[in-house]
């Protein structure tokens, strides 16, 4: 699934839902569709609301600077891999946790 985007840039003034029970904010930039924010109502929390929206991602989908250790576990149990790419926007490398399905096997 290609979640809902919204160009590169765009002032954030509301989150989209992104699936049932999910919003968050997504951009597509050079064939990617980086989702930044994702977040589940406390209400709706525990329920796998998020296990299945990431279930769901098409494989350019990734989640860049991931800081919630809920959603981390989630990516590593799913088979998510962390990588570095460098982000022009803070001008360092950042990590970047990318689909199983787009984890090059060497």
């Amino acid at each position: 699934m290609k979640p809902k985007t919204c160009k590169a840039g765009t002032v954030l003034d509301k989150l989209d839902i992104l699936a049932p029970h999910v919003e968050g904010y997504a951009i597509e930039k050079n064939g990617k569709i980086y989702i930044p924010i994702v977040f589940v109502m406390p209400a709706e929390r525990g329920k796998g609301h998020l296990s299945r929206f990431i279930d769901s991602l098409d494989s350019n989908c990734v989640f860049p600077c991931v800081v919630s250790s809920t959603l981390k576990s989630i990516l590593i149990r799913k088979g998510w891999k962390m990588t570095l790419e460098h982000s022009e926007q803070f001008k360092e490398d950042v990590d970047v946790w990318i689909h199983p399905k787009a984890v090059k096997v060497e």
